[in-house]
């Protein structure tokens, strides 16, 4: 009988913590701009030489302008699952970018609020 009760608690749990769902918000903050804060980050960060703006490798994976940014795997909408912040936050699968030399809090918090606001190119 015991194992019963604790069964039916068990499955009662489960359902109600299964139709359980959270839905990120994000406080309205003025629109980040591309043009303004996003593209001098990316300038004075990952365009360095034999980085992401000169020399052979800028080639391969370019972060000039803000097509080439955003077809660097970002998700508008979702930072987190974006290649690009996960690489430079340091939650990506490779070292993080730019090597020996991460972006500030400050960086990276507008990086993700850009992403979060449809990274539009603005």
């Amino acid at each position: 009988m015991r194992n019963i009760v604790f069964g039916i608690a068990m499955l009662c749990s489960i359902v109600m913590l299964g139709s359980c769902t959270h839905q990120s918000t994000m406080p309205e903050l003025p629109a980040v701009s591309f043009s303004k804060e996003i593209l001098p980050i990316f300038i004075g960060n990952c365009t360095q030489p034999g980085c992401h703006g000169s020399d052979a490798y800028s080639e391969v994976f370019p972060l000039t302008n803000y097509d080439e940014i955003t077809q660097a795997g970002i998700i508008p909408g979702n930072a987190v699952g974006s290649t690009i912040y996960k690489s430079i936050s340091g939650r990506g699968l490779v070292q993080a970018m730019p090597p020996n030399n991460y972006l500030s809090e400050n960086d990276l918090q507008t990086v993700y609020i850009w992403i979060q606001q449809g990274a539009k190119n603005n």
